[in-house]
């Protein structure tokens, strides 16, 4: 913050120290755990989609104290009466988050996985490998919680 102070930073926009949080976030899976570059998409889908599921569960409780989705944050009738106005720069940046950030970190890691996938489905491999025990046991909990 003394580099890249706060006051320079809109609030309804993320800081430079947001950046840096979201950096270590996609850094560190690759300094600590060695991880390849399927593991590292995967990971920053599990996070935009955290992100964004987040934000709408936010936006789920707003819209039940009278938040219109189709307004802007900014002309919506409840965020017009908060005191200090700051605070609609925060709901504008909760904006920010699930719909650009979240939504972005969501579909392009998930683009980018079923392309390697498929890719991958059309390339020869001399041994076949087995998927484990545990894996096996996870891939049906799973799959009915995202679908």
């Amino acid at each position: 913050q003394i580099i890249l102070p706060l006051e320079w930073f809109p609030l309804n926009k993320p800081s430079a120290g947001d950046y840096f949080h979201m950096a270590y976030n996609v850094i560190t899976p690759f300094l600590l755990l060695k991880v390849n570059l399927e593991v590292h998409i995967i990971i920053m889908f599990v996070m935009g989609a955290s992100i964004h599921l987040v934000g709408d569960s936010v936006n789920h409780r707003l819209i039940f104290s009278g938040y219109q989705h189709h307004l802007s944050v900014r002309e919506n009738p409840i965020i017009k009466n908060l005191k200090p106005e700051t605070l609609i720069d925060s709901f504008e940046l909760l904006y920010y988050y699930d719909e650009y950030l979240g939504h972005s970190m969501w579909y392009i890691p998930f683009f980018l996985i079923l392309f390697i996938y498929f890719t991958g489905c059309f390339t020869p491999v001399e041994e076949e490998s087995r998927m484990p025990v545990p894996a096996l046991l996870l891939m049906g909990p799973s799959s009915l919680y995202y679908w």
